[in-house]
C-alpha cells in the first residue's frame, strides 16, 4: 500500500504540473522474494522548478501562439492595404507619373494644342472611345492617344496638385491594341522591362515633349 501511495503522488499529472512544482521521490525498489517488494525512500524534494522538457514544450507552445497571432496580423493588413488600393476611387498605384509646373488648365490647352496640330494621335472615327478621348470625372481629366505607327493607343489622365495650382501630374497608365476593355497593359506592371522602357519612352518623345514645348510656348 506505502509503494502505490508513493507511485500516486509521483504519477499524478496535477501535482507535476502544478505552478511548476513537483513531489520527488525516489525509490529504490527490488525483488526479495516472489511477489514480495523491499522500498526504500531515498529522499523527498519539494519547491523544485519544472522538468526541463515540460517548460521548452510550454515555451515552445507560446511561441507557436506568438506566430500564430503575428502572421494572422500580417495578413490582414496586407489585405486591408490591397483592398483599399482596390476600392478606393482614382487611386493609379502603377502609372507613369510627370510632374509639369503649370496649372491643369494650361495643360488641358496644350493638350488641345497638341492634337490641333499632330491630328494623327487622336482615336481614329468609329472607334468607341471617339468621345470620350478627353473626359473630367470631377477627380482626373482622362486623355487617349492613338499612336498610328505602333497601332496602339495609350490610355493618360492628368490632375492639377490641391498644394499648388501651378503644378500638374500627367500620367501614363496602360496601353492597348484594340480599345476593348480587357486589352489593357498597366505600364510598370504588366509588360515586360524591356517593352515597359520602350513604351514609356515613346510617350515622354511623342506625346509629353511636344506638350512640354507648346507649354513654353505658352508662358
Amino acid at each position: 500500500m506505502e509503494i502505490e501511495r508513493i507511485r500516486g503522488v509521483l504519477y499524478n499529472p496535477h501535482v507535476i504540473g502544478a505552478d511548476y512544482r513537483f513531489v520527488y521521490e525516489e525509490l529504490a525498489i527490488t525483488f526479495v522474494s516472489g511477489c514480495t517488494f523491499k522500498e526504500r525512500a531515498v529522499g523527498t524534494v519539494s519547491d523544485q522548478p519544472a522538468p526541463l522538457k515540460i517548460r521548452n514544450m510550454k515555451l515552445k507552445t507560446k511561441a507557436r501562439k506568438r506566430i500564430i497571432i503575428l502572421s494572422a496580423i500580417a495578413l490582414l493588413a496586407g489585405f486591408a492595404i490591397y483592398m483599399a488600393y482596390k476600392i478606393s476611387p482614382g487611386v493609379y498605384v502603377y502609372a507613369q507619373k510627370y510632374k509639369l509646373d503649370a496649372s491643369d488648365e494650361c495643360v488641358i490647352a496644350a493638350v488641345d494644342t497638341f492634337f490641333m496640330q499632330n491630328k494623327k494621335y487622336r482615336l481614329p472615327e468609329g472607334s468607341y472611345l471617339t468621345e470620350e478621348q478627353q473626359e473630367w470625372d470631377g477627380y482626373y481629366y482622362y486623355i487617349y492617344f492613338y499612336v498610328p505607327e505602333e497601332k496602339r493607343y495609350l490610355n493618360t489622365w492628368i490632375r492639377g496638385s490641391i498644394d499648388d495650382k501651378n503644378q500638374t501630374t500627367f500620367a501614363l497608365v496602360a496601353i492597348s491594341e484594340n480599345l476593348e476593355p480587357y486589352s489593357w497593359f498597366l505600364v510598370n506592371n504588366e509588360l515586360s522591362r524591356k517593352e515597359n522602357r520602350r513604351v514609356k519612352k515613346l510617350f515622354e518623345e511623342q506625346i509629353l515633349k511636344p506638350i512640354k514645348e507648346i507649354l513654353t510656348e505658352m508662358d
